[in-house]
């Protein structure tokens, strides 16, 4: 915990900005061709977080915690899910034919 620069408070208010932050971009029509870099944004947030809370907590941790890693765990996944998408979408659209 004394290796931390940022005290734990900070660290988990910018955290969730970060996640508020990324989620609005992802579907901002804006940015949507940013999509691709704002997804795998998100993946790397979510790991880097429950990696980050086993380095900071450990396995001792409450139901909440775990809760908490199984949320992101089936945001990666959904991230990942949702990548694919397009990707399956325009895999069945015959040649020569435009999506509509």
């Amino acid at each position: 915990m004394r290796y931390i620069p940022i005290p734990l408070p900070t660290l988990f208010l910018l955290n969730g900005i970060s996640y508020i932050v990324l989620g609005v971009a992802l579907y901002l029509p804006a940015l949507s061709r940013y999509q691709p870099i704002v997804r795998g944004l998100l993946i790397a947030l979510a790991a880097v977080t429950m990696l980050m809370y086993l380095a900071i907590v450990g396995v001792r941790t409450n139901p909440t915690g775990w809760i908490d890693k199984v949320v992101e765990i089936s945001l990666i996944v959904l991230l990942l899910i949702d990548a694919r998408r397009p990707a399956l979408a325009s895999a069945r659209i015959a040649p020569g034919a435009t999506a509509t």
